[in-house]
């Protein structure tokens, strides 16, 4: 996921507007279009702080995807939940999953 597109999702996520975020960061609505569609990026700080306040995010997570921990806590959570809902044998082919990705991350490192 890039930055135009965690802007979007945490944008919608929230259920406010292009106008409620432009208005709140101090630029036209236009601008605020420009960042969904990768055309800009917010460039001054005092924008970017806002514009992270606003979405309930931190910067490393909105420029870089870097989760901090209270937003990988969430979304570790999330997941678990949904993990939750599944039957025992389902869960033991997730389990299988993640554990031969993890595999294949490790031996790829390696090579």
């Amino acid at each position: 996921m890039d930055t135009k597109t965690r802007i979007k999702a945490a944008r919608s996520r929230l259920g406010i507007t292009q106008k409620v975020v432009a208005d709140h960061c101090g630029v036209s609505i236009t601008t605020v279009s420009k960042w969904e569609h990768g055309e800009a990026l917010p460039q001054r700080g005092d924008n970017l702080d806002k514009l992270c306040e606003l979405l309930k995010v931190s910067k490393p997570f909105l420029i870089w995807g870097e989760a901090t921990s209270e937003e990988s806590t969430g979304s570790e959570k999330e997941l678990a939940s949904q993990i939750g809902l599944l039957t025992e044998f389902e869960q033991h082919m997730v389990k299988r999953f993640v554990e031969d990705l993890l595999r294949n991350k490790s031996q790829s490192r390696l090579d």
